[in-house]
Order: C-alpha cells, then structure tokens, then sequence
C-alpha cells in the first residue's frame, strides 16, 4: 500500500544522509561480521 501523505525529500538530504550511511555499510560488510552475515543470506537464498 502506497503512502498518499508522502512528501518529497529534497535530493541534497537524501545525498548527505547517503553519505553518512555507506561508510558505515561499507566498514560492517568488510568485517568479519559482516562477511558471516552475507554469507548467510546468500546460502539462504540459494536454499529457496
């Protein structure tokens, strides 16, 4: 279901939380974690 009430987020706020969010993305993906999580998901996926 689609929001009607949604307003439209000026593009240079969608750019600087963008570039607030993928260094942390980026950092979490690369740690050990991260790889064990993203292997995880994609057995999952292969299991479907």
């Amino acid at each position: 279901m689609m929001n009607d009430n949604k307003e439209d987020i000026p593009q240079y706020i969608i750019d600087g939380i963008a570039s607030m969010l993928l260094p942390e993305i980026q950092r979490y993906y690369d740690s050990d974690e991260g790889k064990a999580e993203f292997e995880k998901w994609k057995a999952e996926k292969e299991d479907e």
